[in-house]
């Protein structure tokens, strides 16, 4: 149903915001976790009273490590359009001049984390071949989707406050864009601080769509055909509260028993005189211990007074519940344990066994980018729409998005794993591609190579060395040319 009129719009308007603070609460919590802002759970009521103050702040934060795993494998690298070969130079153009390659990063972190970001298109009066693309955290933002439909917008709302203490929404329909600010309490009496009133600018109001479709898109982490997105630590936190716990625990004990303890036997506490005004005794008082330990006092009284010592406490007990507690969170989170793990345990392992920890990982980021490419897809979209190019939109909708490789690979294991794909066939260009993300750079690699092959010193070095170059040009593996033998 569109939203037309001005009563439409405002119910929109209260309805999207009565839905964004359950979202913008649930993603402040996650926050807090991956910024190691963590309470101190699990703990009884007896022990918060003594100790619970004295471990706030501290956090040994394995949630940060989770999302960060993930999110910096994950960097987009260009579009490529339905039926294109490469990849679009034009939305390359248009996202890095919005730094949207570096926005992008922050937003697929926090999508992890708080199980959802968004990215909103526009078009700029200033340069219509450059729409602006922003990115958008879920507290300030919220979409909202047809009846029945996991993908068709119907409405979108930007919310968010201003250092006057001013709150302004914006309103994303198809057909507009509705602007309006809210009464502020500290200006405003109370009867009408929370009415909502038109933010009216040198602009049409409401501002109308050319675009015929929201233009905000909702980039979620880990998503099921029914429900809210996944956080990426939502089952880390129990966890990692425990992990908090038992460190508290640990410092507690190292407070009292890490050190070797004595104590007094048999003997009576000593004690010093208490005196008048007149400097007469009149009674006794036992000393203070902490007075007595500075001052390196000690009396012993009675024929059996003897002094014992207790052992310093053992702390390792502590130390594999935490290790546990941590392996637990990589195993379920599919962290690799050189990520989680520091010291000697992994100073000497091979490259093999890196990949075989890797490929929980990389197969995780692979599933992720499958499903946040959706979103850039559409996202590329709405930046073709804004253009008013309609037959790119159309064919960017059946388009693909690049990412850079997940895997991580000496340079030596790279060369050797493109040299066997050569042997076979590859072409050059897709085997620069496997090290090259970038796609001008790429373009700049085959052009400067492509010159390279039309040299005549270079023809001439392929005829002497049996037309092994000319063999990788024309796509064959070597030797004579389309002999398919093994390179020299």
């Amino acid at each position: 149903m569109a939203i037309s009129t001005l009563d439409e719009a405002l119910a929109a308007v209260r309805r999207l915001c009565k839905k964004l603070d359950p979202q913008a609460s649930d993603a402040d919590v996650w926050r807090r976790y991956y910024e190691g802002e963590q309470p101190l759970k699990f703990a009884s009521s007896e022990w918060r009273e003594w100790f619970g103050e004295q471990y706030a702040g501290f956090s040994d934060n394995w949630c940060a490590s989770v999302v960060d795993a993930t999110a910096e494998r994950q960097r987009w690298t260009g579009f490529r359009p339905y039926g294109d070969k490469k990849a679009d130079t034009d939305l390359g153009r248009v996202m890095r001049t919005n730094g949207a390659d570096i926005d992008f990063g922050l937003a697929a972190t926090e999508a992890q984390y708080a199980r959802r970001a968004f990215m909103t298109v526009w078009g700029n009066p200033d340069d219509e071949s450059t729409p602006v693309v922003d990115f958008d955290s879920p507290t300030q933002m919220v979409v909202e989707y047809e009846s029945g439909s996991r993908r068709k917008r119907r409405a979108a709302l930007k919310r968010w406050t201003d250092e006057d203490g001013v709150t302004h929404v914006t309103l994303y329909t198809p057909e507009n864009i509705w602007k309006f600010t809210q009464g502020s309490a500290l200006f405003l009496p109370s009867s009408l601080a929370m009415d909502w009133r038109p933010r009216v600018s040198d602009e049409p109001w409401p501002l109308p769509n050319p675009m015929n479709v929201v233009p905000v898109v909702e980039i979620a982490n880990r998503t099921t055909l029914i429900g809210n997105p996944l956080s990426a630590i939502s089952g880390v936190a129990a966890m990692q509260d425990a992990i908090n716990l038992i460190w508290s625990h640990l410092f507690t004990a190292s407070d009292f028993a890490a050190l070797p303890q004595r104590v007094i036997l048999g003997a009576q506490l000593p004690k010093i005189p208490v005196l008048d005004e007149n400097g007469q005794k009149v009674g006794e008082k036992v000393i203070d211990l902490p007075e007595a330990n500075i001052k390196r006092i000690m009396n012993l009284e009675g024929p059996d007074a003897d002094i014992k010592e207790w052992s310093p406490a053992k702390m390792d007990g502590f130390l594999e519940v935490i290790s546990t507690g941590v392996n637990h969170i990589a195993n379920q989170t599919r962290t690799p344990a050189y990520y989680m793990m520091g010291g000697t345990t992994f100073a000497n392992i091979g490259a093999e066994a890196i990949k075989a920890l890797d490929a929980g990982l990389v197969q995780k980021v692979k599933n992720l980018n499958d499903v946040q490419s959706d979103a850039l897809r559409e996202g590329a979209v709405l930046i073709c729409k804004a253009q008013g190019n309609e037959a790119k939109a159309k064919a960017m909708a059946a388009g693909a998005v690049e990412y850079a490789d997940i895997e991580i690979r000496s340079d030596a294991q790279l060369a050797d794993s493109l040299t066997k794909y050569h042997s076979i066939g590859f072409p050059f260009e897709w085997l620069a591609k496997q090290k090259i993300s970038d796609p001008e750079e790429l373009a700049w690699v085959m052009e400067k190579w492509e010159k390279q092959q039309a040299d005549p010193t270079m023809e001439r070095m392929a005829r002497d060395l049996g037309g092994s170059l000319t063999g990788a040009v024309d796509g064959n593996t070597g030797g004579d040319p389309g002999s398919g033998g093994p390179a020299v």
